[in-house]
């Protein structure tokens, strides 16, 4: 592969620090974790799985929309690693175009992490949140 090319994919996926996340399909995950995040699928929230100190994996689920209530979509997320500190960052919006198929409800980000981490943070339009619940598998 063009050297050029892979350094482009390093920094385009946070690999800079070590630190490799991309968002993936949740039909191509571990069959373990994928039955972890469908039962997390029937509430919304912020979910962090964890799978034995190897991948991590972030889940935002506004998939369940309360008829007459506007839906949450999510966009601009980035994954970065500030010394021992694990950042999450997304923004999440509200909508009532529910058909629109555009917009994700639900989004499932791999975390390949190159250390261990002392915290894990979240933050939601730049404002820090409490993941709803991690699992760890």
């Amino acid at each position: 592969m063009n050297k050029l090319l892979l350094l482009f994919i390093l920094i385009l996926t946070g690999c800079n620090t070590g630190l490799v996340f991309s968002e993936v399909s949740m039909t191509n995950i571990p069959s373990d974790m994928q039955k972890s995040i469908e039962s997390a699928k029937t509430e919304n929230g912020c979910y962090l799985f964890t799978d034995e100190g190897k991948d991590m994996y972030a889940f935002l689920n506004g998939g369940n929309v309360i008829p007459g209530e506007e839906a949450a979509f999510f966009t601009d997320v980035k994954i970065e690693q500030h010394e021992d500190t694990l950042n999450i960052y997304f923004t999440e919006n509200k909508t009532s175009e529910y058909s629109n198929e555009k917009l994700k409800h639900q989004l499932l980000y791999k975390i390949t992490p190159h250390d261990s981490y002392e915290k894990i943070q979240l933050f939601r339009n730049g404002e820090p949140i409490p993941f709803d619940i991690v699992f760890g598998i």
